[in-house]
């Protein structure tokens, strides 16, 4: 579970990357790959064992973001705040706004890469 420590550094480092611009992937939404409009959902970014291993739970929807290049499992296609925030151990709530690499298919994982990302409000 996230400390509010780490919440509030996550939303610092996401707000600061925003302002800067940072935050947005001109990369994603440009790739040839791309097979549909870019979309939001609000979920978990949570590392994972197994290719790919960024993945978004969503409801029971689950989206694995592959990498810049597709043999590069280390670097996942999203913002670098993100990438940098990313953990095995604990999950980042929030929206994030992902765009389709292959088609969706009934109860298979669909990959995607990010376009960006906003932290979960925190209920304190």
């Amino acid at each position: 579970m996230p400390t509010p420590m780490n919440r509030a550094l996550l939303a610092a480092l996401l707000m600061s990357a925003g302002a800067t611009g940072a935050l947005a992937d001109p990369v994603c939404r440009a790739r040839p790959d791309a097979t549909g409009r870019c979309f939001n959902v609000a979920g978990a970014l949570q590392l994972y064992e197994g290719t790919p291993s960024a993945r978004i739970k969503a409801g029971r929807r689950m989206f694995g973001i592959i990498g810049y290049v597709d043999e590069n499992n280390e670097t996942f296609s999203a913002p670098e705040a993100l990438r940098k925030a990313a953990s095995f151990d604990t999950p980042l709530l929030g929206t994030f706004r992902i765009c389709p690499l292959e088609k969706a298919r009934p109860g298979a994982m669909q990959t995607v890469c990010v376009e960006r990302g906003v932290p979960a409000k925190s209920g304190k």
